[in-house]
C-alpha cells in the first residue's frame, strides 16, 4: 500500500514537473510539436489521475494505516473550507469608524467619527448606492418576528411614519 502511494506521489510530482518545464521553456522546438500530441498527453495524464482518485475513493480504507487518517482529515478540512467560502454568509457590516475617517492629531478614529457626526447638518444626504438605498442591517442578524431599534444617519425612527 505504501509503495503504491509513493508511486502515485512520484507520478504526480513528475506530472507537475512536466507542466513546469513545458510552461517555462516555450521555444521553437516546443512550438513545433503538434497540438494533437500535447492534447493526447494531457488526456492520458488526466484520465490516469482521475482513475486513481476514483479507485482510492471507492475502495475500503485501511484504518490501521496513518495515511488513511491523514487523508480523512485533509478531506474534512477541504469540505469545511468549501462550506465557509461558498455557503456561509459574508458579514459586510463594519463599524462607523472602521473606514472613511482618518485620525487627526491627538483624536482617535472613534473621536473623529463622533466629531464629524456632530458637525453634520440634518437634512438630505446623498445616497450611498446608485439606487438610493442605504445598507442598515443584515437579515441574518434578525430572527423571524424579531425587531430591533435602528438609528439611521443620526435620526431615530420608531415606526413607519418616522415618529
Amino acid at each position: 500500500m505504501a509503495t503504491e502511494w509513493s508511486r502515485r506521489c512520484l507520478l504526480i510530482l513528475l506530472l507537475v514537473l512536466l507542466v513546469v518545464v513545458v510552461s517555462a521553456s516555450v521555444t521553437e522546438k516546443i512550438l513545433q510539436i503538434p497540438l494533437f500530441e500535447v492534447g493526447e498527453l494531457w488526456v492520458n495524464a488526466a484520465s490516469t489521475f482521475c482513475a486513481g482518485v476514483v479507485r482510492r475513493v471507492t475502495t475500503v480504507p485501511d484504518f490501521t494505516h496513518w495515511t488513511t487518517y491523514l487523508g480523512l482529515s485533509l478531506a474534512a478540512a477541504i469540505v469545511y473550507c468549501g462550506y465557509v467560502v461558498l455557503l456561509k454568509p459574508l458579514n459586510r457590516v463594519r463599524k462607523l469608524g472602521d473606514m472613511g475617517y482618518i485620525a487627526e492629531g491627538s483624536l482617535s478614529v472613534r473621536e473623529t467619527a463622533n466629531y464629524v457626526q456632530k458637525r453634520r447638518k440634518v437634512g438630505s444626504v446623498p445616497p450611498v448606492y446608485p439606487n438610493g438605498w442605504f445598507g442598515i442591517m443584515e437579515s441574518f442578524h434578525l430572527k423571524k418576528g424579531e425587531s430591533k431599534p435602528v438609528s439611521i444617519l443620526g435620526e431615530y425612527s420608531n415606526g413607519d411614519d418616522g415618529c
